[in-house]
């Protein structure tokens, strides 16, 4: 038994050193005067010093941190982390420090550790990645966030003025039929305007569950689900404004024909598509399938008013 515990307490240092030396984080060991005694293989990739470059934490501090304000202000941080170890069962509790390498980067780094007997073994996170891709989806929700904004107000806009352009058709006798043409785009522009509010709402229950999951600690997979559902969102959301859209334009085309009957150039199939569109509400009401049968190449110039 005697003389297996120096062989069993070798074996336990190799291990040690075997995990300290291929740990997927930073890894630092600390004299409790503050000397450099190891950093592993991680640590010299993560911020490219080496042992020899940084005798002492004083020096660490100088190079990791080289704006003097935001020196102290991390000095303070991690200090009070170091005070609440014996609260902490002797770990440090972990807190994000914006590091800067020998090469002048600057990282965000997650940085927390224990009590190794009379010694500090410090870890080293980067989260940069994970910070800049949630910059950047925030960037894009905001974005995403004003086009569907614009583009909601715009069409909520088109909306009234074709309310309003229905009571106004409606006292002339001459355009009485487009009074209905208008009750039924506008029904027909509730589907893709709703359909869009609803997905813009799903959106934001994505984006505040993805916060949450940045909050916790993100990961890969997480990240690629947001921005599947993301991208899905946004095809659909631009998809029905489209088609809103679509039909605005379709309409007011039509009603401008009919109200002004002036003479002009146009095709005769866009017109006539432009016709569809605007009865199609009508049209399958009434149980009718209007087909489009026109050379697209076909042109007069006539009064598309009356053809209508």
């Amino acid at each position: 038994m005697t003389s297996s515990a120096p062989h069993a307490l070798q074996e336990s240092e190799e291990r040690f050193r075997q995990l300290f030396e291929l740990a997927p984080v930073g890894l630092a060991l600390t004299e409790s005067d503050g000397h450099f005694l190891a950093v592993n293989r991680h640590w010299i990739q993560l911020f490219g010093y080496a042992l020899e470059d940084l005798p002492h934490t004083e020096r660490w501090w100088e190079c990791a941190y080289p704006d003097p304000a935001y020196r102290e202000e991390a000095r303070a941080t991690w200090s009070r982390a170091r005070a609440a170890i014996t609260e902490r069962n002797g770990e440090i509790e972990p807190a994000e420090y914006i590091v800067t390498g020998k090469d002048g980067r600057q990282r965000h780094v997650l940085i927390g550790g224990a009590m190794i007997g009379d010694n500090v073994l410090t870890s080293y996170s980067d989260v940069t990645a994970q910070r800049e891709a949630r910059a950047q989806l925030e960037a894009l929700n905001q974005s995403l966030e004003a086009r569907v904004e614009e583009r909601t107000r715009d069409l909520r806009q088109a909306i009234a003025d074709l309310t309003l352009a229905q009571h106004e058709l409606v006292r002339s006798e001459k355009l009485a039929s487009l009074g209905a043409l208008v009750a039924g785009v506008a029904h027909e522009l509730n589907t893709p305007i709703g359909n869009a509010v609803m997905v813009a709402s799903t959106l934001s229950d994505q984006r505040k569950r993805f916060e949450t999951a940045v909050t916790e600690g993100l990961r890969r997979s997480a990240l690629e689900s947001f921005l599947r559902e993301l991208r899905e969102t946004s095809e659909m959301i631009e998809h029905n404004l489209r088609r809103a859209a679509e039909l605005i334009t379709s309409f007011k085309q039509v009603a401008v024909d009919q109200s002004s009957y002036q003479r002009r150039t146009f095709g005769v199939a866009e017109t006539l598509h432009e016709l569809r569109m605007t009865l199609n509400p009508s049209l399958r009401r009434a149980g009718v399938t209007l087909i489009e049968d026109v050379p697209p190449e076909l042109r007069m110039d006539s009064y598309p008013g009356p053809l209508s």
